[in-house]
């Protein structure tokens, strides 16, 4: 979620996606990761102009290892959300570069014979 209130003007965007995370190496670090969802926006000063449509996003990281099962992750995401041409939007379109980190943790499974 993405908001700013500047000259009485409060604007509010929004991507909601499930992503799917595919590492190309079975045992390596790096993955990508793509999603689909809902995008939302909002608009408001005197009066207010809100809508919904499509959200994608996009993205890459890479897990690097601390201890045992666990990762700082740093990853970055591309978001889109495009409201169509529906009555109000005007074809509205969002979008907006996440660069970040997060600690994870990870399970490490073996498969037997």
């Amino acid at each position: 979620d993405w908001f700013r209130n500047q000259n009485d003007v409060h604007s509010e965007f929004a991507n909601v996606a499930a992503a799917g995370y595919f590492y190309p190496r079975a045992n390596g670090n790096f993955f990508v990761k793509a999603g689909v969802g809902v995008a939302y926006y909002l608009f408001s000063n005197a009066s207010s102009l809100d809508d919904v449509g499509v959200g994608l996003m996009a993205g890459a990281g890479y897990d690097i290892p601390l201890r045992g099962e666990t990762f700082i992750t740093p990853s970055v995401s591309f978001d889109f959300g495009s409201m169509g041409h529906k009555a109000g939007s005007r074809g509205v379109t969002i979008n907006w570069l996440t660069i970040g980190a997060a600690i994870t943790w990870q399970s490490s499974s073996s498969v037997s014979p």
